[in-house]
């Protein structure tokens, strides 16, 4: 979490990370503050992501 820190003040002005989780890497983004996408939102998945979940982390939001 350091590290996406550290590269959007260095590097990159971004607001939110996304990401697709297998189901066993689910419970340890929700524990580093990752939300669940949306059912209403998603992003394009490579077939290799098939099975997995759509996942979010905002940054800075107030």
């Amino acid at each position: 979490m350091q590290r996406i820190e550290d590269i959007r003040r260095d590097h990159l002005g971004f607001t939110f990370v996304i990401l697709s989780s297998t189901r066993e890497g689910y419970h340890l983004y929700l524990l580093n503050g990752f939300e669940k996408l949306d059912d209403d939102m998603n992003f394009s998945m490579e077939e290799t992501e098939e099975g997995c979940i759509p996942m979010y982390y905002a940054i800075d939001i107030e």
